[in-house]
């Protein structure tokens, strides 16, 4: 997962809601997490030469995430042969949990404005049809 432009807020009344509270960013994601019953993983190392975030011209950029715990890659195949919908979901979310990660360590003393854009990239064969419902595993739990 990367960071689609929000023009609008997600749905679900159970996730997270940190991009409710975007324009006035003093929440510690740590705790909006942790009052979900979800656990702010420590943030995945790059897996190549890249740097998982970097700071510029006051846009701060996050590589795509991946989704990986404790250093390995959690869900492995294509959906729709390999991996089920949910499975793709759940798979979603743990991007959203190490975007999240990433996100609480490059923050630091900077408030954040605006979420200006999330990607997320699907594996899938040629008969899968429920990419979004898999992406909405991430844009439910924000």
């Amino acid at each position: 997962m990367a960071v689609l432009l929000r023009d609008r807020i997600p749905h679900n009344r159970s996730g997270l809601n940190l991009l409710q509270h975007i324009g006035d960013l003093v929440i510690n994601i740590r705790q909006a997490v942790e009052s979900k019953g979800y656990i702010l993983p420590q943030a995945p190392m790059p897996v190549g030469s890249y740097q998982a975030t970097l700071y510029t011209d006051n846009f701060l950029y996050i590589s795509g995430q991946l989704p990986v715990r404790n250093g390995e890659l959690i869900y492995k195949g294509c959906l729709g042969k390999e991996l089920t919908t949910d499975q793709g979901k759940a798979a979603a979310q743990l991007c959203a949990l190490n975007f999240l990660s990433q996100l609480d360590g490059s923050l630091r003393d900077r408030k954040l404005k605006q979420v200006v854009k999330v990607e997320g990239y699907i594996n899938a064969s040629s008969s899968f049809t429920e990419h979004a419902e898999v992406l909405n595993g991430a844009s439910d739990f924000l």
